[in-house]
């Protein structure tokens, strides 16, 4: 079984709604008035190119959790 490293950021801002948390990493989806909607897109594709995966746990009015999850390589284990 693969090491993993688990960065989790959490807030207790406002939450989403499950409607727009279930979009939130389309492009060009965004919940700002000047947002571009590719920030969580971007995060995702260099999060998955490396292995790992990012999981969004947010509750309207509780705010939101946010967990990368990515796999340690045996070198980044050894001593320097």
């Amino acid at each position: 079984s693969q090491r993993m490293l688990h960065l989790t950021i959490a807030d207790t801002g406002s939450g989403f709604e499950p409607d727009k948390l279930a979009k939130a990493f389309k492009e060009q989806f965004t919940t700002k008035e000047n947002g571009h909607g590719f920030g969580l897109v971007v995060c995702n594709r260099i999060v998955e190119n490396h292995g790992g995966s990012i999981d969004v746990d947010s509750a309207p009015g509780k705010g939101t959790r946010i967990t990368i999850s990515l796999p340690l390589h045996q070198e980044a284990l050894q001593p320097a």
